[in-house]
Order: structure tokens, then sequence, then C-alpha cells
């Protein structure tokens, strides 16, 4: 095949068969070996991000369907994809210099090469801003040392992009710059090798850093805030969780949908029982919902640009793909019963699937504080709007407006703005759910009447839980 000129369809088709050899069935408990990423790349699989004039197929729509078609077989997959597409080699190609992206690009198409990021730290607790890896001018260009723990392919990757502060500005510095290192030249050592509940696929670990590398190699970011490494590095990932979800979900709702048709009771079969048509119905709307705010990003969101204008979409977008891919996991779990705890079951894929599904409201910054950076960034957008309600602000933004209809009975509970940590998050959680719904009426052509009334009931009944949970944390939380 003509990787570099064949239609989209005959492109992506190859990765069924080369995907599905991660199946959850076939595959789940060992990282991703080199043979087998560099089989990945050989069939193209970087090649929708790299531009035309790299030797890539440059295609935007093509990265998110790879994304979702990974995560149908293997969530881990997805996700290992979405870290060497988006978070490595999207920063090279939208911040490198010249010189580094030829050198990079070349090494990952030639060779088969993968690259890691890492940001992440053993002893800074929460909150990147607290980071204390630090580089410093040296003759042959920078030298950075420090250390690094949770980033993909602790032992495996071919490159890194380390994020460092400028050491002469000490712990109390706020700006960081980011630089490419080529683990062939060492310095980057693997001290630990963790053990993880799930995403097997990828090699995680604690990581020790003394390395020098070339000018050159420093991405042209001028000195990024947290904000701007959000929004220029993370963002494109955050919003292809919605690809994740998309697939993941997919094969989620059709396994339970398979497993509860065929599980027999003394009166028919599990799918006849309407808890467990209510559980479906979970699954399914949950799935209706990622797959719109897929849709969504895949028609508003080039990943060819770097950073984005509207983080509250890929804010949302990575929010609600991780809570919803958790929960319809433990639902497909619950409806698999004794089976569904354990590994390497013939009729199920509960256990992993679970396993993988619940590190999402971890990664790559967690839901608890993600909820309230939405709520916040929501605010300060409504800066002008301070002497009205929260409800009126919710109604004047383009993303929740349309949304903001079904929550009229409840107006009176969303009188007051936000403005402790607990009620932010709080916030958060229903701004997120109201943008799931704007997605759901955006796609509504997509939806049969029945599926899209579905999903905005789902979607109104977790936010009552969520005003109802609000009304009780006072008494509720501890001192």
């Amino acid at each position: 095949m003509d990787l570099i000129n064949a239609s989209s369809p005959e492109f992506l088709a190859q990765f069924d068969q080369l995907f599905k050899r991660f199946d959850y069935h076939e595959y789940s408990e060992e990282s991703m070996s080199k043979p087998e990423w560099k089989n990945l790349v050989k069939a193209g699989v970087l090649l929708p991000i790299i531009p035309k004039k790299h030797g890539g197929r440059e295609n935007n729509e093509e990265i998110y369907l790879l994304l979702e078609k990974a995560a149908y077989y293997n969530l881990g997959l997805a996700m290992y994809l979405n870290t060497a597409i988006l978070l490595f080699t999207r920063s090279i190609i939208g911040h490198g210099t010249e010189k580094l992206k030829e050198e990079v690009i070349a090494d990952l198409l030639t060779h088969g090469s993968c690259g890691g990021f890492a940001v992440i730290e053993p002893e800074t607790g929460t909150g990147i801003s607290l980071i204390q890896t630090y580089f410093e001018e040296v003759t042959a260009g920078y030298k950075i040392t420090g250390k690094k723990h949770w980033q993909c392919f602790s032992e495996s990757a071919d490159w890194w992009l380390i994020v460092a502060k400028d050491k002469r500005m000490g712990s109390a510095g706020d700006k960081f710059d980011l630089f490419v290192h080529k683990s062939a030249s060492g310095g980057f050592k693997t001290q630990q090798r963790y053990a993880t509940v799930g995403l097997k696929l990828i090699d995680f670990g604690l990581n020790e850093i003394e390395v020098t590398v070339p000018e050159y190699a420093r991405l042209q970011m001028n000195s990024a805030t947290v904000s701007d490494l959000l929004n220029l590095v993370i963002s494109g990932a955050w919003g292809q969780w919605a690809s994740l979800s998309a697939g993941f979900l997919k094969r989620i709702q059709e396994e339970s949908l398979s497993f509860t048709a065929q599980r027999r009771t003394a009166t028919g079969t599990l799918k006849d029982l309407g808890y467990v048509k209510y559980r479906l119905g979970m699954i399914a709307s949950a799935h209706h919902i990622c797959r719109a705010i897929f849709n969504y990003l895949m028609q508003h969101i080039n990943l060819g640009d770097t950073g984005t204008n509207d983080m509250f979409v890929v804010q949302s977008a990575k929010l609600l793909a991780a809570d919803y891919m958790f929960d319809a996991a433990v639902h497909y779990q619950a409806l698999c019963g004794g089976d569904g705890y354990r590994y390497q079951p013939e009729g199920n894929i509960s256990a992993y699937a679970m396993q993988d599904a619940r590190a999402f409201a971890i990664l790559g910054v967690a839901n608890d504080i993600l909820y309230e950076l939405l709520a916040k960034d929501f605010l300060n957008q409504q800066v002008s709007q301070k002497e009205k309600s929260f409800y009126t602000m919710i109604q004047g933004f383009g993303h929740t407006s349309k949304a903001s209809v079904y929550l009229e009975s409840n107006r009176h509970l969303l009188e007051k703005i936000p403005i402790n940590n607990t009620e932010l998050v709080f916030a958060g959680k229903i701004l997120a759910r109201l943008f799931g719904i704007t997605a759901i009426e955006h796609s509504a052509a997509t939806l049969s009447a029945a599926e899209r009334s579905a999903a905005i009931a789902f979607s109104l009944s977790e936010i009552t839980n969520i005003l109802t949970a609000l009304s009780f944390a006072a008494d509720i939380a501890i001192e």
C-alpha cells in the first residue's frame, strides 16, 4: 500500500487486524514490545499527525478515528497511541526547531522510534507548578537534572519530552521550558518499574535524569506557564479522551448486551430483568454522550493546530470520558457477576476493562482538580457578569446555553456563584454534563429520538444527584 496516497478508508482498514492483536481477549498482561510498536509505525500509525512536507498524511480526522478504533480493542493501546502521537510527536511538530523536527521525525519514521512525555515528579505532591527538575545553560546546550515518574514508556521510550524549570529561578519559579532528549545519549535512567493496576500495555516507572541536550532541542515556547503547558501541549491529548471513550464504550455496550442476552435466569435471560435494562441504558447513554462529544471535537478542533482556543471543550471531554468509561465498566462488571471478577474468563473482558478505565480519573491531571479548574476558567470568562447568578451565567455561555433550559426547575439551587473548592468541583461537574447535553443536541441527527431522550435524562439525573450531594457536602465533610 502507498501509505501517503492511500484513501482514508483503505489506510484505516489495515489497523483493524493490527489493533486486534492487542484485544483484551488476547493481550492483557504485557507492555508493548519494540517490534510490535515498529510494526504499527511501519503501517503508518504516526503519519496522520505528521505534515506532508515531512512525509506524513497530515489528516486530522484519521487521528480521531485511529484512537477510537484502538480503544475498541484495548484502552491501554489507545492511551499508548495518544501519548506517542499527540503528547510527543505533535509537540515536536508544533514547537520544535526545524533541525529538531527533521532529526526526530526522520528517526520516528525510519527506525520506528517512540517518544515519551516526562512531567510528573515523585516528591512534589499535587500540582505541576511544584516540579523540581531544573535546567541550566552549559557550553554544550542545557544540562537537565531531576526525577520523573508516571511518564509513559519509562523503560522503552527512544525520545523524551522533558518539562523543567530554570535553575536560576529555583523552586519558586512558575515558568517552564520543554526539552527533547534522545534516550540512546544516556542519562535518563529507570530506577523502578511500577507494577500498575491497569494499562498494562504501557510501562510506567520512576526515572532519574541527568542529561545534556543541544540548544536546538529546546522547544520554542518562551518559558510557558502552567496554563500554557495545559493549552499548548496537553490539550490535544485531553480532547482525544473523547475518541478513547467513543471506542471503549462502544465495545462495553456490545459486550454487555451480548453477555446479558446469553446469561440464563430462572425466567429467561438476564437482559429480561428491569434493573438490568436500566444498567444497560446507562451504559448506552454514556456511549451516546461520549460519541457526540467525539463527533463535536472532530468537526471543531484540528489537532494539527498548536493549542486550542476552547479549553472548556477539551477539559469537558477529558472529564466526562474519564467518568463515563469507569462508570460503564463498573456496570458491565456488575452485570457479569462473579465471572466478571476474575481475569481471563472466556465470556467477558470485564476485569481488564474496569482496571484500565479506572486510571483515567487520575491520569492527565486528576478529575477532582480539573473539575475545579473547569469551573474557575468558566467564571473567569464571565468576569463582566459577576452581579448575575450562576444559572444566568450558564444561560449566557455558548457551550451550556441551550442545555440550561433543562435546569429551569432547579435554577433556585444554582443562584449562588461557587467560591470555595467544594463548590467549584461540584460546579465543574455540572458544567461538563451540560456540555454533554449540548453535544447530544448537536448530534441529534445521528441518534434516534429514544436515544437522545435517554441520554438527556441520564445527564439530568446526574446533575440532580450532584446538586443533592452539594447540599449535604458540608454535613458530611470532616474537619
